[in-house]
């Protein structure tokens, strides 16, 4: 495990401020990711690595099934804000008080294979889109 400076560095690299405790877990989640991906630790093919349905209950997972998590992705299709905003609500239906770094686990979760299957995007523009797409997930999330 890097020291916890590295991901705060990797983190203002990537453009990303810190706010709350929740978003700080969800964001560092994926700026570690990526910041993985880009020092090279990750394959050299144009796939980023997703991170793997955990079905456990505990801070940061919801419980969602990886059927359940796999439905979300497909309802996400390609990740507009109409379609966060509905997963968002779905998520907080099933699990009521849900954290918003356990939402945001969920989303990116469920987000990420759609996105490795897009052909016509290279790996930083996948990254670079997987970004965006968590920071998008966290802002509808805060409103």
């Amino acid at each position: 495990m890097l020291p916890r400076i590295f991901w705060i560095v990797s983190l203002s690299r990537l453009g990303v401020r810190r706010s709350t405790v929740g978003r700080d877990v969800a964001v560092t989640f994926v700026a570690a990711v990526l910041t993985f991906q880009l020092v090279g630790c990750a394959s050299k093919s144009n796939r980023i690595e997703c991170p793997v349905a955990a079905e456990r209950l505990g801070p940061g997972a919801l419980g969602e099934t990886a059927q359940q998590i796999s439905v979300t992705g497909e309802e996400l299709g390609n990740g507009s804000e109409n379609a966060i905003g509905s997963a968002i609500a779905t998520l907080r239906r099933r699990h009521s008080g849900a954290r918003a770094d356990a939402i945001t686990n969920d989303l990116v979760t469920a987000y990420c294979p759609s996105l490795n299957r897009r052909s016509d995007m290279d790996l930083v523009a996948k990254q670079m889109a997987m970004l965006d797409f968590s920071q998008r997930v966290q802002r509808i999330i805060g409103s």
